[in-house]
């Protein structure tokens, strides 16, 4: 909830925005859930009273402009819909400007809210969500822009299993003009304690660092703890937080230390890559769940899957992805050849309860 109202209940605004209860605030702005002439939607207001020094303020205006420009160019259903011209900027009683942003009202739950209410996050569960994230990730920096603020708290979870990412604020346009000023002091740090990268806090954020807090949004999922409040490795840094997620396959629990690599150039290269990593992960975790149907199926041994930590080992990580694509098309021919037995085994093995 909001402690310091802005904008009291029933306010109308513009002639158009009529308040009508506030939703919480957090950063520099305030959130209230709104009537657009008969539709609901959310008014998000910069909180400019938190500013003592009129160049930080100013700052913090260019920002929510920024993000009010950014959001009203985007059409992604992982993105919340801000229509052109709904930024404006009217006055209180005081006559202190007011910026306000309306947009969307995404219905749900945020992450760190589901947290709360539930929840033990299984793995296949995990997957979907870490491809709906790379998927905005994709978008995002296809129009040359970083998040920079990826957490529970700015994922909200809808109904119908769809995520949204939202809280644009930190949003920074990834300009050939900011790459070369990215190393001096004039660029705009925002830190998320125990989520922002090592070079985002010396003000150096790159596409990588998206990646960095989406990994320790996912160790966040999966421990129920905040990452700041996790152990870390005194060689390397790395939160220690496998021993809280014992249900995690070997596999996916690596892809998410991969994502938060201290440094830059071992985390995956672009979302694409990382997408073709979720998928190899999904047809591994789909072998495994089908070994037993399998062993059952093939009594002459004439297919015999992998047995994925020995086989790791042995050929690599990147052979072992080569095999599983393999035995995925394989297993995919005795399937469609042997048709009602595939119902039989799974009964048999009882992977179909």
């Amino acid at each position: 909830m909001i402690t310091s109202p802005i904008l009291p209940l029933k306010t109308q605004l513009n002639d158009r925005y009529r308040i009508l209860r506030p939703l919480g605030e957090g950063g520099f702005s305030q959130v209230y859930e709104i009537d657009a002439e008969g539709a609901t939607k959310v008014l998000k207001v910069l909180s400019l009273s938190s500013f003592s020094q009129s160049q930080v303020r100013q700052k913090a205006i260019a920002l929510f402009q920024r993000e009010a420009e950014f959001l009203s160019q985007c059409r992604h259903p992982g993105i919340p819909l801000v229509e052109p011209g709904n930024y404006f900027i009217c006055h209180d009683d005081d006559q202190m400007a007011l910026h306000c942003l309306v947009m969307e009202k995404i219905p749900g739950v945020t992450l760190q809210q589901w947290l709360q209410q539930e929840q033990f996050l299984d793995q296949e569960r995990a997957i979907g969500w870490l491809r709906q994230l790379v998927n905005i990730l994709a978008y995002l920096h296809q129009q040359q822009c970083l998040h920079r603020d990826i957490k529970p708290s700015n994922i909200m979870l809808k109904p119908d299993g769809q995520l949204v990412l939202i809280d644009f604020g930190a949003v920074r346009e990834l300009t050939a003009t900011y790459l070369r000023r990215k190393n001096d002091s004039t660029g705009t740090t925002i830190i998320s304690a125990g989520y922002t990268p090592p070079e985002q806090i010396e003000g150096h954020a790159v596409p990588q660092s998206d990646f960095f807090a989406l990994g320790r949004t996912f160790v966040c999922l999966f421990t129920r703890h905040d990452p700041l409040s996790l152990p870390k490795d005194p060689k390397t840094g790395q939160v220690i937080w496998r021993d809280r997620a014992p249900h995690l396959s070997p596999l996916l629990a690596d892809l998410v230390d991969h994502l938060m690599a201290p440094i830059i150039g071992q985390r995956p290269a672009d979302c694409a890559t990382l997408l073709q990593m979720i998928a190899r992960i999904e047809r591994h975790l789909w072998l495994q769940r089908w070994v037993p149907c399998l062993n059952w199926m093939n009594r002459d041994r004439s297919f015999q899957p992998c047995r994925s930590r020995r086989r790791v080992l042995k050929i690599g990580l990147a052979g072992f992805y080569s095999d599983c694509h393999n035995e995925f098309a394989c297993v995919s021919t005795l399937s469609r050849r042997r048709g009602g037995a595939v119902s039989e085994a799974m009964q048999r093995s009882g992977v179909a309860n």
